[in-house]
């Protein structure tokens, strides 16, 4: 039979020892989920930082490699893969539409096969520059050889030996002259091609000079 206390005494029982150690577990549980999430929240914004600060080292590497190798590159000289073309390795734009304010110079205009020639390059009007690259052609062929000089270097170009000289050095010059050799047995009209390098980023390519008759 039911009665009003029997619901009293229901209404009023004492939790059990199971579920005292179910609510536990749940809250434990609850704390753990958030810990964990906690956790993989933070690893995740740690992941991110450190994949940013990897890829900023990785930019700054790239970017200093590349200016050392420009460094070296402008401050040694044109290298044989310019030989073609005559562009240096500056990565800068050829200066096109502003004047050429440097001469070539010859100390001939005539000379026997298998004589010399002395070309100097200069500033028109006192401009000092820090890099050179000559050759001398005919047509677009490279013919002769070039004596060693002070502060520059020889240049072997493809199927070539000693045909083209340049700079050895990123120092200013206000002029540089190199001694050309001209092949036995040459009859041509030769023409010498300067690029001249005022820095690294403004440079003039393949200027020409008035022809040398080799006869």
């Amino acid at each position: 039979i039911f009665s009003f206390a029997d619901l009293s005494l229901t209404s009023h029982r004492r939790p059990t020892t199971q579920s005292i150690l179910e609510a536990r577990y749940r809250r434990i549980s609850s704390s753990t989920n958030i810990l964990t999430r906690a956790t993989f929240v933070n690893a995740r914004w740690r992941s991110i930082f450190l994949h940013s600060s990897t890829m900023h080292l990785v930019w700054y590497l790239v970017a200093l490699s590349a200016f050392v190798t420009l460094s070296l590159t402008y401050s040694t000289g044109a290298p044989p893969e310019a030989c073609d073309d005559m562009i240096p390795q500056h990565h800068a734009e050829i200066q096109k539409s502003s004047t050429f304010p440097y001469g070539i110079k010859l100390s001939k205009n005539k000379i026997s096969s298998g004589n010399k020639v002395e070309v100097t390059i200069f500033g028109k009007n006192g401009e000092n520059f820090r890099g050179f690259f000559v050759q001398g052609r005919v047509g677009n062929k490279r013919f002769g050889q070039f004596d060693p000089a002070p502060n520059s270097k020889l240049v072997d170009c493809k199927g070539g030996i000693k045909d083209a000289i340049t700079h050895s050095d990123s120092d200013l010059k206000d002029s540089v002259t190199v001694t050309w050799n001209s092949p036995k047995r040459l009859s041509e009209r030769v023409v010498f091609w300067a690029t001249v390098a005022a820095n690294g980023s403004t440079y003039w390519v393949a200027e020409k000079s008035q022809p040398l008759s080799v006869v």
